[in-house]
């Protein structure tokens, strides 16, 4: 039962992790076209794109959050494991 749990703890962080990692990366190219030139004149200008920047910017720290979860969960999961 206990290993059981260990490797749910395994499987659940590496899904937070990976889940967060690519959510990070494509949110992170979303990013890029704000933070060019042309994008940070656009948000100068329009409270829109401002918005939608700043929105961007959550999803990039959720997806952190989530990758972190996905870590510590992994962790977890083999502390576990090299109890028993």
């Amino acid at each position: 039962m206990a290993k059981t749990k260990s490797f749910i703890m395994l499987g659940v962080g590496f899904i937070f992790l990976l889940g967060g990692v690519l959510w990070f990366v494509k949110v992170q190219g979303q990013i890029a076209d704000f933070q060019s030139t042309l994008g940070q004149i656009g948000r100068l200008l329009s409270p829109l794109l401002r918005s939608q920047y700043q929105m961007l910017l959550s999803k990039k720290m959720a997806a952190a959050v989530l990758s972190i979860m996905g870590f510590i969960f992994m962790f977890l999961g083999v502390v576990n494991l090299s109890k028993k």
